[in-house]
């Protein structure tokens, strides 16, 4: 996790104190409250913690520094918990951060606290989950309504074109629990990315095996290699990859979803007979 201040989406006109280092030994005999506030604006990866700290008992020439303190433990164990330090105090004594890089569909436990001279106060122990499923070992998140896997299903690398697999095979894998066969609705959703000014789309050969389609995701920089690996050159190559949805017209046929190389374009999707070989590449849904 890591903290990001951006003051102009929280509150406009904020107070800064300018706290100078003081001669004070002693904390103050009277307690500081720190008051734990609500959550704000809960996503998947991020999440703006609010809080109150009461400094009518203080001398403002005393060394203090205040924030939140955030972890999955209820308990807040020195040994699993972040620090999030403040720089400034809002109207009414408030107090805020935005802080980003959390897991989806985890459960976060935060706190508001105040230091003076090396002794704390810490507000009520509050709690917040973030939206979604957790992210699976080796999905990625290109911005779409799942995530996809880094590779194909039966390659070691992501440039490998895995197993080939008629369609009964495939939809039988034993995935693990949060993967499934993507649906044709699901590639039509990738598919739709060609178009996009989101995403860039390069023919490009990795891991010194096959050549492929990149697609890069330019708000995050994530990106997701999908090989082409029947005839694959610089100048062309196809891959073809099963979805889980059987063809309406015709229940012995299933769709599927084309590449060919950036000579020939990208077919998109196509009924196939069951009974043919072709790519499987799982998703994982986000909520």
């Amino acid at each position: 996790m890591r903290r990001l201040f951006s003051h102009s989406t929280l509150i406009l006109g904020f107070v800064t104190l300018c706290l100078l280092a003081g001669c004070h030994k002693d904390p103050p005999a009277e307690p500081v409250r720190a008051t734990t506030g609500e959550v704000r604006d809960v996503r998947e990866n991020s999440v703006i913690v609010t809080g109150t700290v009461d400094f009518s008992s203080l001398d403002l020439e005393s060394s203090l520094n205040w924030g939140f303190l955030i972890s999955e433990d209820p308990d807040l164990s020195e040994n699993t918990t972040e620090k999030y330090e403040c720089k400034t105090v809002f109207p009414d004594n408030q107090i805020m951060i935005q802080i980003e890089s959390l897991s989806a569909g985890t459960t976060y436990y935060y706190a508001a606290y105040v230091k003076i001279l090396g002794k704390s106060w810490t507000g009520e122990v509050k709690s917040f989950k973030t939206p979604g499923n957790p992210i699976p070992f080796g999905a990625v998140d290109i911005g779409l309504s799942v995530y996809w896997a880094d590779r194909n299903e039966g390659a070691s690398l992501p440039g490998e074109g895995g197993t080939s697999l008629p369609w009964n095979e495939a939809t039988a894998l034993p995935l693990e629990s949060s993967w499934r066969m993507p649906t044709s609705k699901d590639f039509e959703e990738l598919y739709a990315t060609y178009t996009d000014s989101g995403y860039q789309w390069t023919w490009t050969r990795a891991d010194d095996a096959c050549y492929g389609w990149e697609i890069l995701f330019r708000k995050n920089g994530n990106r997701v290699f999908f090989p082409c690996p029947t005839g694959s050159s610089p100048y062309y190559g196809e891959g073809v990859y099963w979805s889980s949805s059987v063809s309406e017209k015709n229940p012995q046929l299933a769709w599927a979803w084309m590449l060919y190389s950036g000579v020939w374009g990208i077919a998109g999707m196509k009924d196939l007979d069951k009974s043919y070989g072709y790519q499987v590449r799982a998703v994982s849904d986000k909520y």
